[in-house]
């Protein structure tokens, strides 16, 4: 997301799987970067903190957290340090702004967004959703046609990440394959990548959504299907998988001829722009969506 220029703007993108060592150091080699000074030395956050308090008690800033999640290895204590460095220093300059951001939904929404100790102090918050179909048209600069751009869109997804792995001079069938079903593919992994990334405990998602591959199902019948409560656990399960729009909930419409009454069950199913998601995940969801999307991919390559 970086897009921070202005002078006196901060952009701090944090490391995966670092130990907190390195991602310190890797935060004041940023620092010292941007503001041209010399590189500082802490031990740990508090530190840290009070280095960037230095350079932002005057004047305007844009301070932006990109990967805050990695950036507080998963754990919350972090979120208290900011909390207190906020209330008690960077809220006394009015022209200073923090932005945080992270890919990691649930700990997004659980530290971050409704977090008691962040409360009444947010502005707004943003999520972000995937390219339309007329951003898609502006990314290919015209390189595909729009019924072809429409095919990409219906099976990757409006992600800009998955739109980069497109190789524009081959077609959409070989597209599809060279990135799919090849042995070094760039989706081959990607469901596994991106469980492990959102979810500590991968199974259980997992299983939400090879259920969710077969048939859409109200969450009565997830509990049931997966031999589980359908209380508190599945409810959080089946949100964080919502908030990460692995899954989408819809209220199903009434049959036809029927009284018209709304019918009160919520029901989930798979976001369609997530099926690589899903793709080559070895759980034996992959013949299943090929079937629905079989239509699709057997589609002419011509426009």
């Amino acid at each position: 997301m970086k897009a921070v220029s202005r002078k006196g703007d901060l952009y701090f993108e944090a490391l995966q799987n670092v130990s907190l060592k390195k991602q310190i150091d890797h935060f004041l080699y940023q620092l010292a970067e941007q503001t041209k000074t010399p590189r500082s030395v802490a031990g740990n956050w508090r530190e840290v903190f009070d280095i960037v308090t230095y350079h932002t008690k005057t004047n305007r800033h844009y301070v932006v957290f990109d990967e805050f999640p990695w950036m507080a290895s998963g754990r919350s204590e972090l979120v208290s340090l900011l909390k207190y460095y906020w209330d008690n220093h960077w809220k006394k300059n009015p022209d200073l702004t923090l932005v945080i951001c992270g890919s990691i939904a649930s700990f997004m929404l659980k530290h971050i967004v409704h977090s008691k100790a962040l409360h009444n102090r947010k502005t707004f918050e943003i999520k972000l959703p995937p390219l339309t179909a007329s951003e898609a048209k502006l990314f290919f600069k015209n390189l595909r046609s729009d019924f072809e751009i429409a095919r990409f869109l219906m099976v990757f997804g409006g992600i800009p990440k998955y739109m980069e792995q497109i190789d524009p001079r081959l077609s959409f069938s070989d597209n599809v394959d060279r990135l799919c079903f090849q042995k070094n593919g760039f989706f081959v992994n990607e469901f596994e990548t991106i469980f492990k990334e959102q979810f500590k405990v991968v199974k259980n998602y997992e299983s939400i959504v090879k259920v969710l591959s077969q048939k859409n199902c109200s969450k009565e019948e997830i509990g049931k299907h997966l031999k589980i409560s359908s209380g508190g656990g599945l409810t959080s399960y089946i949100n964080n998988l919502e908030q990460a729009d692995f899954i989408k909930v819809f209220t199903p419409k009434a049959p036809f001829g029927a009284s018209g009454k709304k019918q009160k069950n919520l029901f989930y199913g798979m976001n369609g722009y997530n099926f690589i998601s899903i793709i080559l995940s070895r759980t034996g969801i992959l013949s299943n969506l090929i079937l629905s999307l079989g239509c699709l991919i057997k589609l002419p390559d011509k426009a």
